[in-house]
């Protein structure tokens, strides 16, 4: 007799993309904000620091690739109009949360109104990320999805603020994992502008420094490196191995993990070769400095890493089945 004691049920790539939704809108939102604005004093210089986004959206990969399956399977969306009117909520308090982030940065505000405003902030900012789950998901899914993964939300937040924590350490491997990038950074600029590449290392912090003869080169600091997306992919790879390990083939996963590696520094060769040709193409090397600073490179890196796990992962985790006779 043939008996299965287990049977993963994995869901379509339609209801995946329903799931991953909130979590798209928030990113589309946080990538048109941070190029825009930086913080170097006052309040909002912790509260909208890299490290809170990075956080949260880590916790919120963690809980849709861990937790994500049931809800994919069981959830409901809610009534169209409620829809529609948290995704009108959620594009009028981005705005406000916009316009306000760029009041922010101007100078000039008493301590006590700039408390106050970066307090508003803070509440513009929970309005967009509740109403972006509200414009996909019911009140009544949510409810009972949380009541049984409320630990785990917290967990993953913990996990999302420990790397956070210690981003300064692993930011500070750039400088020994940089030449390969640095190189192919260079051969790309050197080839494409007829030999003028220009490729050197500053005498003080030993960076790495890359341009074309005649035009301001890129200084490329370990802050807007992005070595910590490489830690951010090995703590989603390593959480979902310890999350359920049942049936993981582990070879499997170090191949899919140690690929993921070396595709991730390779868009970033990719990545600081474009940084280096938006300074050139547009004259303003502040504009490659305000998208390195930004997270839009760490929010693709992400949505990489997610993508790459999820889709490899029937492969190093087979669905579970034993056959007895």
């Amino acid at each position: 007799m043939k008996h299965v004691l287990s049977l993963e049920c994995r869901p379509s790539f339609r209801r995946w993309v329903w799931l991953a939704s909130p979590l798209l809108l928030i990113a589309v939102e946080v990538g048109l904000l941070t190029p825009a604005v930086e913080y170097v004093r006052g309040p909002m210089r912790k509260l909208a620091a890299p490290g809170v986004a990075d956080t949260a959206l880590v916790a919120g990969l963690l809980m849709l690739l861990v937790c994500g399956g049931e809800l994919a399977t069981t959830g409901r969306l809610g009534a169209i109009w409620a829809r529609v009117v948290f995704l009108i909520l959620n594009v009028a308090s981005f705005a406000l949360l916009f316009f306000l982030s760029l009041a922010l940065v101007k100078p000039g505000w008493s301590e006590g109104v700039e408390w106050s405003l970066a307090a508003a902030w803070a509440a513009l900012a929970g309005v967009v990320g509740i109403t972006a789950v509200l414009a996909c998901f019911s009140v009544g899914t949510l409810v009972d999805w949380t009541h049984g993964q409320w630990h785990r939300a917290i967990g993953f937040l913990i996990i999302g603020a420990s790397l956070a924590l210690f981003t300064p350490d692993i930011q500070r491997l750039w400088h020994t994992i940089d030449r390969p990038a640095v190189k192919v950074a260079y051969e790309a600029l050197n080839t494409l502008h007829g030999g003028r590449g220009v490729t050197y290392r500053t005498d003080t912090t030993d960076n790495p420094v890359l341009g074309v003869q005649g035009r301001i080169p890129i200084e490329v600091t370990q802050a807007c490196a992005e070595v910590e997306s490489l830690a951010a992919l090995l703590v989603l790879a390593v959480t979902l191995l310890l999350a359920d390990r049942r049936g993981v083939r582990p070879l499997r996963w170090l191949v899919v993990a140690a690929a993921g590696l070396v595709l991730l520094y390779a868009l970033n060769a990719v990545r600081l070769f474009l940084l280096v040709e938006i300074s050139i193409r547009t004259g303003r090397p502040g504009n490659a400095v305000l998208l390195a600073h930004s997270r839009l490179s760490g929010m693709l890196f992400l949505a990489v890493s997610a993508g790459l796990l999820m889709a490899t992962r029937p492969w190093w985790r087979p669905r579970l089945t034993s056959k007895h006779e």
